[in-house]
């Protein structure tokens, strides 16, 4: 679980990062309402040229999980 300073919605930075994905404006807004925070930020959206799918990206803060830590989890989803 996620200190208590960072349980809240932080839509300027997912919008920032979602740039990164070339995501689909348009549906932006809905999707965001869908957010949720545990131990992750989890923001679903959807890219412009695959709007049938949904994404999520998942923001944390550097202080709450080490790098090396996100690898493994990565690696150990991959490799299912």
């Amino acid at each position: 679980m996620l200190k208590l300073k960072y349980l809240y919605e932080n839509f300027d930075l997912a919008r920032k990062c979602m740039e990164l994905y070339d995501y689909d404006i348009d549906s932006a807004e809905e999707m965001m309402q869908y957010f949720r925070i545990s131990s992750n930020a989890i923001y679903p959206f959807r890219l412009k040229q695959e709007t049938d799918k949904i994404c999520f990206l998942r923001l944390s803060p550097a202080e709450e999980k080490k790098l090396s830590d996100v690898e493994t989890e990565l690696c150990l989803h991959w490799k299912k």
